[in-house]
């Protein structure tokens, strides 16, 4: 008897931790990997604003801006070109820092601390890379990566544009399924 309860209890307990790693319980904005981007906006505006980034022909990407009450200022959302339920695969939300940078670092910092609470056992790995959209070398991706059991990511980055580039520096927080992180590091740009 007393060993059924412990696994009664020991079983209970690990809960939480099983529900953690299922991605589309975590949201940008109301928006999870998994929705249907036709929850959230009609199929015209998807399909005036959605375009492909990308080396392939398989995905679509819609970018958007957040009304002034969200916690970010811009958004984007990818789901397969071919999914007529525009099932949503990533979704990552922006914070613009116009040549600020370390408010953005700050930020990441804050927000991988809370992430080290969250995903417990998953695959923490931090980088620090040359931007691949900066032919100069000069701009820079700091980030951090939390891989989950199920191969799903979450990223947390900071992108800082060399003076050269006219872009704003930023601070991205990315959720993406498996499938989609497959095709980024396989097949978006070769």
């Amino acid at each position: 008897m007393i060993r059924l309860l412990f696994i009664l209890i020991l079983s209970l307990s690990l809960q939480p931790l099983s529900k953690a790693e299922d991605i589309s319980n975590f949201q940008i904005e109301g928006m999870s990997v998994g929705d249907s981007l036709l929850d959230y906006f009609d199929k015209e505006e998807i399909l005036k604003y959605g375009e492909n980034p990308y080396n392939s022909d398989i995905w679509t990407t819609y970018f958007g801006i957040f009304k002034s009450s969200s916690n970010y200022d811009g958004f984007q959302v990818t789901f397969k070109k071919d999914d007529y339920q525009y099932k949503i695969e990533s979704v990552v939300g922006q914070i613009l820092y116009e040549k600020n940078i370390d408010k953005c670092y700050k930020k990441k910092k804050e927000i991988i601390l809370d992430l080290d609470n969250i995903f417990i056992n998953s695959k923490k790995v931090n980088h620090k890379k040359n931007h691949a959209g900066d032919p100069t070398g000069n701009s820079k991706n700091e980030f951090t990566n939390f891989t989950l059991s199920t191969g799903d990511n979450i990223r947390v980055s900071c992108v800082d544009w060399s003076n050269d580039m006219e872009y704003t520096d930023k601070l991205k927080v990315s959720i993406s399924s498996s499938k989609f992180i497959y095709f980024i590091e396989n097949e978006a740009y070769k």
